[in-house]
């Protein structure tokens, strides 16, 4: 199922779709290779291609901690059955 992001008067509508979701603490930038490298193995594995965009969602940030290292994201990218 596809969802929509509104900030203000912008809203990003993600396409519906089956996607591979993962949270993690710390901040993306700091882990994006660890990230992308798990995100391929796991769809290699499970015989899945990766068809979409990223989506990065902050689940816990500075708004609620000052230690990037105790933040919390999401990221989630679309994929297809091979």
């Amino acid at each position: 199922v596809g969802s929509e992001m509104c900030i203000r008067d912008s809203c990003i509508s993600r396409p519906a779709g089956l996607y591979l979701t993962l949270r993690f603490k710390g901040t993306f930038y700091s882990r994006a290779s660890e990230l992308a490298q798990m995100f391929k193995n796991f769809a290699t594995t499970n015989n899945l291609l990766i068809v979409g965009d990223l989506y990065v969602s902050p689940l816990k940030n500075h708004w609620v901690t000052s230690n990037p290292n105790e933040y919390i994201n999401q990221i989630s990218i679309q994929v297809e059955y091979k």
